[in-house]
């Protein structure tokens, strides 16, 4: 079965502007921070998760569908990629993963490329005691 994805907009925290980057049939509803949300799970299975990975050196022009695909075959919870004040990507996205095992195994990707630039990880997840 399919994910659905789901894409919602969003502004930077403490800005009155209500940019919304893409096309006209984008969601209004709006957060607090400047990321776009893509979400791969179905939304039962969205929580809140401390398992995630922040990128750096990503394209422009990258989707969320792209960092999708560069983690395959890890499946992803939901991913951020961050917009600027001008509403432009800043190059820079959080992958988040259902376990930290999920984490872990995804920094193997570090430096690896998406279309002609590599891209740098950062881990920010730790082992909880379920995982442990």
């Amino acid at each position: 079965r399919k994910s659905e994805i789901q894409i919602q907009y969003g502004r930077r925290r403490n800005e009155t502007s209500s940019f919304t980057p893409g096309a006209e049939d984008t969601p209004r509803t709006m957060k607090s921070e400047t990321s776009v949300f893509l979400w791969t799970a179905n939304s039962s299975s969205i929580s809140t998760t401390h398992n995630f990975i922040h990128m750096r050196g990503l394209p422009y022009d990258a989707t969320g569908e792209d960092i999708v695909k560069f983690f395959v075959p890890i499946r992803l919870v939901k991913v951020l990629v961050e917009y600027g004040p001008d509403g432009r990507p800043t190059g820079e996205a959080d992958a988040y993963f259902r376990t930290h095992q999920d984490a872990v195994l995804a920094m193997s990707k570090d430096r690896e490329y998406i279309m002609k630039r590599y891209v740098e990880l950062f881990l920010n997840s730790s082992a909880s005691r379920e995982e442990q």
